[in-house]
Parts: C-alpha cells; sequence; structure tokens
C-alpha cells in the first residue's frame, strides 16, 4: 500500500488493534499527534522517522482504572512509570483519597505530610486542582475522582470520628456539586479504619452517591472492611 509521508512510520510490528480480531504484522503511520494509518504489510512511504517494529506489538494505549498516579503527577508530570507499562490513561483519586477539595491548608498539610508526599498545597476548589496539574503539564490522560475522605475531612476537619451532622452533610454536597461540575467524573469512597470516610453512615455515603449520579458520575468505592 502506499500513501504520503509521515512523521513516524513502525513497521514489521505486530498489531493488536483493539478490536478483538487476531494480531497481525503490519505497519502504522503517524502524523502530528494522530495516528494517520494501520495496514497489514508494509507501508510504502517516506517518514523523518522510521522504526522497525520488528518483535515489538503496536497497540491501543492501556486504562489503569484504579491507580493513586494523581497523589505524585505534580512531581512526576512525565509518568514513566506508566507510560513504560503502556498505561495512557489512568483514573486517580480513588479509594477515597484525593488531592481536592481543601478547605484548611494546614490540616490538609498534615495529610499530606503524613502519606510522605513532597508537596505544599495552594489550591482549594477541585477546580483549582484540576487548573495546578494542567499547568504543570502530564503525559498520560487523567480521569479524575473525587474522594469521599478528601471531601468529609475538608468539612469536619480533625473532628471526623463521628456522625456528619445536616449542615455538615449540606456541605459536602456543595463541595461535590462544584467538582463534578468542573470536571470531576464521579466520586469515590474508602472506609478503612481511622479514615474520616470509616466514621459515616449509609445515609451520608447515598447522598454524595447521588449528587454523582444524578450529573452521569461514577461511584468507585471498597467495603469497610476489604
Amino acid at each position: 500500500m502506499s500513501f504520503s509521508n509521515f512523521d513516524i512510520l513502525i513497521k514489521g510490528a505486530e498489531i493488536v488493534d483493539g478490536t478483538g480480531g487476531p494480531a497481525y504484522t503490519g505497519s502504522v503511520g503517524v502524523k502530528g499527534e494522530k495516528i494517520a494509518a494501520v495496514a497489514a504489510g508494509n507501508l510504502e512511504a517516506k517518514a523523518d522517522k522510521t522504526i522497525n517494529g520488528s518483535g515489538l506489538v503496536v497497540c491501543p494505549g492501556f486504562i489503569d482504572p484504579h491507580s493513586h498516579a494523581d497523589l505524585s503527577i505534580l512531581q512526576y508530570p512525565l509518568a514513566e512509570n506508566l507510560i513504560m507499562q503502556g498505561i495512557t490513561t489512568f483514573v486517580g483519586g480513588n479509594c477515597g483519597i484525593s488531592l481536592a477539595p481543601v478547605k484548611d491548608i494546614q490540616y490538609f498539610q498534615g495529610i499530606i505530610d503524613a502519606w510522605g508526599l513532597a508537596l505544599k498545597p495552594d489550591w482549594k476548589s477541585f477546580n483549582d486542582w484540576l487548573e495546578k496539574v494542567e499547568t504543570a503539564g502530564h503525559t498520560p490522560n487523567y480521569v479524575p475522582l473525587v474522594g469521599h475522605n478528601a471531601v468529609r475531612g475538608a468539612v469536619m476537619g480533625d473532628d471526623f470520628k463521628r456522625k456528619a451532622t445536616r449542615e455538615e452533610i449540606n456541605e459536602m454536597k456543595s463541595l461535590l456539586t462544584e467538582a463534578m461540575e468542573t470536571g470531576a467524573f464521579g466520586l469515590s469512597a474508602g472506609f478503612d479504619a481511622a479514615s474520616a470516610g470509616h466514621f459515616a453512615d449509609v445515609g451520608e455515603v447515598v447522598e454524595l452517591v447521588r449528587i454523582a449520579g444524578d450529573r452521569g458520575g461514577m461511584f468507585a468505592p471498597h467495603t469497610r472492611h476489604h
């Protein structure tokens, strides 16, 4: 097959194209940031860079649906550990843990220090956080979830070892609504002992899940004693 010039041409690779069909030996042509051609056999074309794909596999990027890479994305925006595994998209903010929203910077800094993260938060809202990540730049695609622990901790601070009041639940709902409307894909929850979410009752969680669900978001929990 004959095509015009490519920026990158990969020849002789084993191609798994994601359609469910069998793998085959072929070529992939890239122009700019887009795959311009995929074909069995050789593509007869010139390219600025030609890669011998013999013994290698070309396939769509993998999606990691349960990641905590968001905790280090500001420190390691290239995320080489993901890219070298073929992961091009990750879902972050799992287990009820996300880096926003934040109300009390000092309280949140204590949590970050306990996690051993070298971060100095200067953001508060979920939108602030997303803008911070976008400004820093990042290689993999990032699907952000809002952590229930983060929302509960933002509202209740150190006083989270109890049932939330109606006013506190309403404030949590407001923070989650803001996050969902500014780019969050849903809510995550982890009810591990000593976490803020561990002390939440079912009613609180249900109200928050409805906020996410009504806006087309997902709910990603693990059990209270997983």
